[in-house]
């Protein structure tokens, strides 16, 4: 099954988490469907990957029909909470180290969780005890590199 990912986030990290997913593309487990941007004409130090496409829009990131996981490197808990939770309550798997949006909503996500199919992987060494300890009863997956 192939993964479709939609990454919220192209600058240094942006650039590199999609670097690291190219080179997993020869196993066929992720397509880069779309990259929200802020700015589509900028000069980036990457490749559009084949098949994917840049966005404004961060509702076309969270869509469905097109997308089965986002990538969320934004940071900030303003645009970066709305990404995440509609998301969720559309049942799509989110991964980001936004643990500032995690701290400041936190029960609010755990609610949402436990009604969503979706899960969200928190990829953030210092509180990686804290959150599976408490949160692995609602589905969030932490994830140690």
């Amino acid at each position: 099954m192939v993964v479709n990912v939609a990454l919220c986030g192209a600058g240094v990290v942006g650039g590199g988490v999609l670097t690291m997913i190219e080179k997993l593309r020869d196993s066929n487990m992720f397509r880069i469907k779309k990259i929200l941007v802020r700015t589509i004409d900028k000069v980036r130090n990457f490749e559009l990957p084949k098949g994917a496409t840049y966005t404004t829009d961060w509702k076309e990131c969270v869509d469905p029909n097109e997308v089965d996981m986002v990538v969320e490197l934004i940071g900030g808990i303003t645009l970066a909470k709305e990404i995440i939770f509609t998301a969720l309550k559309n049942n799509i798997n989110v991964v980001t180290a936004n643990k500032a949006l995690i701290a400041a909503h936190m029960e609010e996500l755990e609610e949402l969780l436990a009604t969503s199919t979706g899960t969200l992987g928190l990829k953030q060494l210092l509180v990686v005890e804290f959150l599976s300890l408490k949160l692995c009863k609602h589905r969030f997956v932490a994830l140690i590199k």
